[in-house]
């Protein structure tokens, strides 16, 4: 009887989703059974991880976002990550919520780096600087040169979990030293004109509320089908504006985790102006 070869996880994972991770065997569903990581680099184990839950998670199209990493030492020379994260999903009218481990065998990773590496998306000139991949439930997907085509117009970063989309916008318009010492006058002008622009493609989204706070300015636009938030403020000379889309459908839900995104981004916008204040 003729047997099949063995294919490893990092194999199943290249062949099923195109990925080449440093991965031995092992389900990760359990401290008994964890994937073994087959790079010594810490920065490669770290990244492996989260890029293996996030491909699982995102085939159940679940709503997910990282908590934490334990190291586990059991007796001997083992040692064993527990990687932690909440998911939320929806079953028929209620919302599961859900904290689920995955573990991975490190045993042989030299970790030369305090704490975890965030993965994070560069972004270049004139902007210079990079956001997480990961904002709370949301998790960037693409980037898009604007500049090459139109100039002044920078990039988009998209994000999305399931259901919900954020675009990220940055650019200076070619205006980068007017944004140098940027108004309230000017965020507002340039909000006014992605709100037109926003009614352009949906018309029957009316504006419902409005806020102001360190030079950041947020509307809240809604219909009978979609509720949409635009944002807008003045980073390292550009504009940066945000617009997140939330279906209707079981809104307090997806409305609490577009928020909880919304303000892991606003707090990588104050991260960003710290690293301004040191150049």
């Amino acid at each position: 009887m003729d047997t099949q070869p063995t294919v490893s996880l990092a194999g199943r994972m290249n062949a099923d989703f195109g990925l080449d991770l440093p991965l031995g065997e092992g389900s990760g569903q359990s401290r008994d059974d964890p994937v073994k990581v087959t790079t010594r680099d810490a920065v490669e184990a770290y990244l492996a991880e989260i890029v293996f839950v996030e491909t699982l998670l995102n085939v159940h199209n679940v709503h997910w976002r990282y908590l934490k990493t334990k190291l586990i030492q059991p007796e001997g020379l083992q040692k064993i990550h527990q990687v932690k994260f909440e998911v939320k999903f929806i079953e028929g009218q209620n919302v599961i919520t859900e904290t689920r481990n995955f573990y991975f065998d490190v045993s042989g990773v030299y970790f030369d780096i305090p704490g975890r590496p965030q993965p994070k998306q560069t972004i270049s000139a004139p902007f210079n600087s990079s956001l997480p991949k990961h904002l709370g439930w949301m998790h960037f997907q693409k980037l898009i040169d604007n500049e090459s085509s139109t100039p002044g117009m920078g990039v988009t970063l998209n994000y999305r979990s399931p259901g919900s989309y954020m675009g990220v916008y940055i650019y200076d318009k070619q205006q980068s030293e007017m944004l140098a010492t940027p108004t309230t006058e000017l965020v507002e002008a340039e909000l006014d004109e992605a709100a037109q622009n926003l009614h352009i493609v949906s018309p029957s989204l009316r504006e419902t509320s409005r806020d102001e706070k360190n030079g950041l300015q947020v509307r809240l636009y809604d219909d009978e089908q979609t509720r949409s938030l635009i944002g807008l403020t003045v980073l390292r000379s550009c504009f940066v504006k945000f617009r997140i889309t939330i279906p209707e459908g079981n809104e307090r839900f997806h409305v609490e985790t577009a928020y909880q995104s919304m303000m892991e981004l606003i707090n990588a916008f104050d991260s960003i102006s710290a690293e301004k204040l040191d150049t």
